[in-house]
């Protein structure tokens, strides 16, 4: 009776486990690269909309930027900040996008695994202001610098 009672509170505890673990899932390099890369896939849209538009209001720049840190956090191993400033990065060419009245692509919106991966992150401002300490230079760039040559976000 014992033994089925150990077995049983075992059991239960194992449920549970797995219901954490399934309910908030890591941030592994493999899930980390497929972010990342859906966030430059957006951002190359934007940046494809603004080149035609010519609608430069430095929101493109401050997306590159972000993901350029992103891209930079994600090559040191720094799994976490690499997806937060990815994640700002996409929702910064998200706007970009809807303010050019352009249609975004399907790989433009977060997933609900990629908004459980995200949902920790540290407030807008918090992000703008590591980007800035990061990378100062990025706060005087404008969109209009970034229409010839590569962006430099691609992820290896």
């Amino acid at each position: 009776m014992i033994r089925f009672r150990q077995l049983y509170l075992s059991l239960i505890l194992s449920l549970f486990t797995l219901a954490s673990v399934l309910a908030n899932p890591t941030a592994d390099k493999v899930k980390v690269k497929n972010f990342l890369l859906k966030t430059n896939r957006t951002i190359g849209f934007a940046h494809m909309v603004v080149k035609k538009t010519k609608l430069f209001n430095g929101k493109l720049n401050k997306s590159v930027s972000h993901e350029r840190l992103a891209k930079k956090y994600y090559n040191e191993g720094q799994l976490e900040k690499s997806l937060y400033h990815s994640s700002r990065a996409r929702v910064l060419a998200n706007e970009v996008i809807a303010e050019n009245k352009a249609k975004a692509p399907m790989d433009a919106s977060f997933t609900s695994e990629e908004q459980q991966m995200t949902s920790a992150k540290p407030s807008d401002q918090e992000l703008d202001d590591e980007l800035a300490k990061e990378l100062p230079a990025s706060v005087n760039g404008k969109d209009e610098d970034l229409m010839s040559g590569n962006l430099e976000i691609d992820i290896q």
